[in-house]
């Protein structure tokens, strides 16, 4: 498998549908996209799959790749139904355009979500089997035999009969001129690539050097900017005097850019010396005052105001009364920080100017939404604006937005000749779309058997949704990405009911890995096991009293996996140790995990962490789904344990790792998986579900050996000693 940037969208498309004479799939994906109230639609000259003259294939993949494996695994889909080799295939990222917007009824193209599997997985196998479905015909009309006299191997169609084999190269011309079928039957068993550890085809790129990344880009007569933005959101530069950078060695120019102030240089570190030398002073600006102990005080006291359900659930009477009846009812707080992306690659941007037209190569998860933003901000039409993707070093949400491709765009034009932009680390983490900090109120009431019977969870704030999709009225539709998680989800409760009110946050909110539940999870799976405590059963036991079918399921197995232990015990090491569980269902998937904590020297240590994944169907790629479940509970036991971000007079405490703490080797556990495939479920996401479960799993533990409830992360500001 070969992968390459975006090709030309005119001429590649005119070469595969011309000169090549190859045959050039366009599907609908209709029925195929399981999504919450989506419906099917036709998209236009959608074009993903060119079988070529040679017998190979191209991919033109809509998704971009950012280290979760989804140029290999929607590859292997597209193989295994089509019948050609994986190393046949050259993966290219898809042009910007509506026909590749796969999501939300066609209107929306995002790598996000854990949704390229559990959206469009089998719409990629249909396309395989459709393309392989043509040749056959294709073939089935040269040779005068019937289609059902033949089969296909490895790119070839063979007529067992005669002998005859024919690639697929040779059939593509005849094949382009068919009628697309429909309904193609996808392959039920005897499977080479789905559910088999395939290995990743870009690994040997990556680990050799030669995968090219944003900040790889060169492109001739390239400058480079280093940019300085304004300590406190919103505020802008005031005054400053240029004349020292401008006279610094190298500099091509000094610039003025929304909130910021940039320098153009031949090199980025003549622009980043020259930079330094700036005097700046900021505007004033009421972010100043912006504190984030204050932002969530402000939050709590909104616990009771009511606010907007976040599905129909039952009415404030229902909740109130049935917690009234209860024979027990627990009420508790529980809050989590502003978390930074911390991402590997700091922000890069290229961009060229040709006359009106705009070419951009930056690292993105979602091109078409840059473009709603870059249009309108430039001044041009979206036509005029080329995007290429390189691979992406790094994301967890912080590249769904295009401020950087802005200010690269701003430059370019400012100074007529392609500019490169570097944020700087401090830059990266001051201009950060954080991890919104939320507080929430989570109150149920149980019946005289332990029996969850009312539940009713406050959470305002303000949310990623708002920001990204620019919502502003209080009165806007709710924000689902700063409630998901809350709900009882696998618990059976008859009346329940999760609140939104919207408080503004004065720095910009981002998506973070698992979004919503990243806090949320460790706010609810927490308080189920003070429930525990209140109706005096085991926490395991609690859960499985009132738990779904499926979700017992899950525990069980997981149980069985951890050979879980209730209470403290000694370990091999003699260092005291409890286990912590914890399940959550995040992107359709269900996650258990059992964590098991030791406290030393009022450090909390994660020895290992069990994980059972129910994914609600087949796993297409163990390998690349082990690795994407172990880099999430890493960054789920990271940000437990450390991580945290505040802000005072609008400043954030943290501008560099020094000061913003990160699970390292010693700290990661080790990490067990298991499976469960079950029938007849939507798929579930992969590469963010494994997050929430963590963080709770580790305090449930930590609970036990201190006895002492622990509600805010992270866990390294408390003062911890077991008893």
């Amino acid at each position: 498998m070969k992968f390459g940037l975006t090709p030309n969208r005119r001429g590649f498309l005119i070469q595969a549908l011309g000169a090549t004479a190859g045959l050039t799939l366009s599907l609908t994906p209709s029925g195929l996209l399981a999504q919450e109230e989506a419906q099917p639609f036709r998209p236009d000259a959608l074009s993903f799959l060119t079988i070529n003259p040679d017998g190979t294939a191209t991919f033109r993949c809509a998704y971009c790749e950012m280290g979760q494996g989804v140029y290999t695994t929607l590859t292997s889909m597209i193989a295994e139904e089509l019948d050609l080799e994986i190393e046949a295939f050259d993966v290219v990222q898809a042009d910007i355009g509506d026909q590749y917007k796969l999501a939300f009824d066609g209107n929306w193209r995002m790598t996000a979500g854990s949704s390229a599997i559990r959206w469009t997985g089998q719409f990629h196998r249909q396309f395989g089997a459709t393309a392989r479905a043509m040749v056959i015909e294709a073939a089935s009309r040269r040779l005068g035999v019937p289609a059902a006299a033949l089969s296909t191997d490895n790119g070839f169609v063979v007529h067992a009969e005669s002998g005859q084999r024919i690639g697929y190269g040779e059939l593509a011309e005849d094949a382009h001129a068919l009628p697309v079928p429909q309904d193609v039957p996808l392959k039920t068993e005897g499977f080479r690539y789905i559910g088999h550890p395939t290995r990743r085809a870009d690994t040997p790129a990556k680990i050799t050097g030669h995968a090219d990344y944003g900040i790889d880009v060169s492109v001739p007569e390239m400058l480079h900017a280093a940019v300085v933005h304004a300590p406190v959101f919103g505020s802008e530069p005031k005054t400053f005097d240029p004349s020292p950078a401008q006279s610094s060695r190298g500099v091509v120019a000094v610039e003025r850019l929304p909130g910021a102030v940039a320098v153009v240089a031949e090199k980025w570190w003549q622009a980043k010396a020259a930079i330094d030398r700036l005097n700046i002073v900021w505007s004033d600006h009421a972010n100043a005052t912006f504190s984030s102990t204050d932002f969530l005080r402000r939050t709590s006291e909104r616990f009771d105001d009511g606010g907007v359900a976040t599905i129909d659930e039952d009415s404030h009477d229902a909740v109130r009364a049935a917690l009234a009846s209860s024979a027990r009812l627990l009420e508790r707080v529980y809050e989590a920080p502003f978390l930074s992306h911390a991402q590997i690659e700091p922000g890069t941007a290229v961009a060229r100017w040709n006359g009106e037209n705009l070419e951009l190569w930056v690292e993105n998860q979602g091109p078409d939404h840059f473009m709603k933003d870059l249009a309108p901000a430039l001044g041009i039409s979206a036509d005029r604006i080329t995007f290429h993707t390189p691979f992406v070093g790094g994301a967890f949400g912080r590249r769904l937005h295009a401020d950087l491709a802005l200010e690269a765009a701003l430059l370019a034009r400012a100074v007529d000749r392609p500019v490169k932009v570097i944020w700087s680390r401090e830059e990266d983490f001051k201009r950060d779309w954080f991890r919104p900090a939320h507080t929430a109120k989570l109150r149920a009431g149980l019946d005289t058997d332990g029996k969850i019977i009312a539940w009713h969870a406050s959470a305002p704030g303000d949310g990623p949704g708002r920001w990204y999709f620019g919502f502003s009225d209080p009165d806007a539709p709710l924000d689902r990405s700063a409630t998901e998680g809350l709900q009882v989800q696998g618990y059976k409760v008859p009346v329940k009911r999760v609140d939104y009110a919207h408080e503004p946050c004065a720095v910009q909110c981002g998506f973070w890995r698992s979004v919503g539940g990243s806090m949320n999870g460790f706010f609810r799976e927490c308080f189920i096991d003070e429930l525990a405590a209140e109706a005096g059963l085991e926490p395991v036991e609690f859960r499985r009293l009132n738990y779904e079918p499926r979700w017992v399921t899950a525990l069980d197995r997981l149980v069985d996996m951890a050979q879980y232990r209730s209470g403290r015990y000694t370990g091999s090491d003699g260092t005291t140790r409890a286990m912590g569980f914890a399940m959550q269902k995040t992107f359709e998937s269900i996650v258990g995990q059992i964590a098991e904590v030791s406290i030393v020297d009022g450090r909390t240590r994660v020895h290992t962490v069990w994980c059972v994944f129910d994914i609600g169907s087949q796993v297409v790629n163990p390998n690349i789904t082990r690795q994407q479940i172990e880099g999430a509970i890493v960054m789920g036991t990271s940000a437990a344990l450390f991580e945290e971000l505040t802000f005072a007079e609008g400043l954030v405490s943290a501008e560099n790792f020094d000061r913003y703490e990160l699970a390292r080797l010693a700290d990661t556990p080790e990490i067990r998986i298991d499976f469960i495939e079950t029938p007849a479920e939507q798929a579930g996401g992969v590469g963010e579900p494994g997050v929430p479960p963590v963080a709770p799993a580790i305090v449930n533990a930590v609970a036990k050996l201190t006895e002492t409830r622990i509600r805010s992360l992270p866990l390294s500001k408390h003062d911890l000693r077991p008893v």
